[in-house]
């Protein structure tokens, strides 16, 4: 009887046809804080669109199986995608979300934090040793990553974009060192192409770099600096800051004399052990070639770490990407190159550019290009300044957007 049963059940099916058949349909949701991915899994005949909706509003059609809803606040999302295959069957599937995602206070303005996507990422040190004198302090930080994150600020009557809320060392009247945090920020575009130290050293406390941005272009001045064609050794000249330098109206907004800690990174770091290298408390130093791995300056421009590069890396692969040691050939190429087509630091305006972090031979300085790699601080590169705000500058508008900048005061 079984089998009987069983034969009468394949005779039926035969006579079914194709186009009578509607699409299954499998729907899934990923929750990144600020956005919703629908991705949608389908068997059958040939999909030739997908609608979708949330909560039952503004239903959007399309090809693609896979569909992101951003800008959301905290709370409830009811998601419905409408498949029609070939035949025009249709199939609907729907599923519920909730957003409840961490709120962070950055320049008094409430920033959700995310976990994928564009958007602010929360970084935890976990307290490891070799990070800011390894003094117990919270190493949470707060870094900006993905491709386009919404970062923009106007500053200096220029558009510039927030790296982070990231852990500093702040001076005190009586000559100590304080942890705190500070939200740090970096020029959108260069301002032209400068060597890095014209005397072929990687001393960050002299360079000539150093003093042309703490001097003529924090002064808007003119004066002696080392510029020359991109990628190609610098020579003499006489710069003018005065119409593109940092405004005296900009001065107060700025925390002067900053601790910029430049310790030497070692081979074959990845995001976190650069870290650990520039701010750290390394002090033996076994190379003679080498420039001692803990060091400071105090200065109110700086340049950004190669660190901050891997922290600027968002996307499915981010995990993976800071874990990534950036060992590289003789021509630049590493298994990190990949990474930096999801960092919005990875400026496409941007040609060859000086970062802050020294290489492990006194004459040699890490830069981005297409791959992060390192270079003869004699060279021009691009620069792009990078500086921190006081701790009462405030956002009084704008969402971050590049056609609504935060504006602070």
């Amino acid at each position: 009887m079984n089998a009987s049963f069983k034969s009468k059940v394949t005779v039926i099916a035969s006579y079914l046809k194709k186009e009578e058949v509607p699409p299954e349909v499998a729907l899934n949701l990923i929750n990144c804080g600020t956005s919703i991915t629908a991705n949608v899994e389908t068997t059958g005949n040939k999909i030739t669109s997908y609608e979708y909706t949330i909560n039952d509003e503004n239903p959007l059609t399309t090809n693609e199986s896979s569909h992101t809803f951003n800008g959301l606040e905290n709370k409830e999302y009811h998601i419905k995608v409408k498949v029609t295959d070939e035949y025009q069957n249709v199939t609907e599937q729907e599923s519920s979300i909730t957003i409840e995602n961490e709120m962070i206070n950055i320049l008094n303005k409430e920033i959700p934090v995310v976990s994928c996507g564009d958007g602010l990422y929360k970084v935890e040190h976990d307290g490891v040793s070799g990070t800011i004198k390894d003094d117990g302090f919270n190493q949470t930080e707060y870094r900006f990553a993905g491709l386009n994150p919404d970062n923009y600020i106007s500053f200096n009557e220029e558009e510039w974009r927030i790296i982070g809320l990231v852990n500093v060392l702040i001076p005190q009247v009586d000559g100590s060192e304080k942890v705190e945090q500070r939200v740090k920020i970096i020029r959108n575009e260069n301002i032209g192409n400068y060597a890095w130290d014209a005397k072929f050293l990687n001393d960050w406390t002299n360079s000539t770099l150093m003093e042309m941005l703490n001097g003529i272009y924090y002064n808007s001045s003119s004066g002696e600096c080392y510029m020359g064609n991109n990628n190609e050794n610098a020579a003499i000249s006489t710069c003018n800051f005065s119409s593109n330098g940092i405004k005296n109206s900009s001065k107060n907004l700025i925390e002067e004399n900053m601790i910029w800690n430049i310790g030497v990174a070692e081979d074959n770091p990845n995001t976190l052990s650069f870290y650990q290298n520039e701010r750290g408390v390394i002090t033996e130093n076994s190379n003679p070639y080498e420039w001692k791995k803990e060091s400071e300056t105090f200065q109110s421009i700086g340049l950004m770490y190669s660190s901050d590069i891997g922290y600027s890396v968002g996307g499915n692969e981010r995990d993976n990407c800071l874990s990534i040691e950036y060992f590289h050939d003789k021509i630049g190429n590493t298994q990190f190159t990949p990474c930096l087509k999801n960092s919005w630091l990875r400026n496409n305006n941007i040609n060859v550019e000086w970062l802050l972090t020294p290489y492990q031979t006194k004459s040699a300085i890490y830069k981005i290009s297409w791959t992060l790699h390192y270079r003869n601080t004699n060279v021009a590169c691009e620069v792009r300044p990078a500086l921190y705000l006081k701790s009462n500058v405030t956002i009084h508008d704008g969402n971050g957007k590049k056609d609504s900048s935060y504006t602070i005061s």
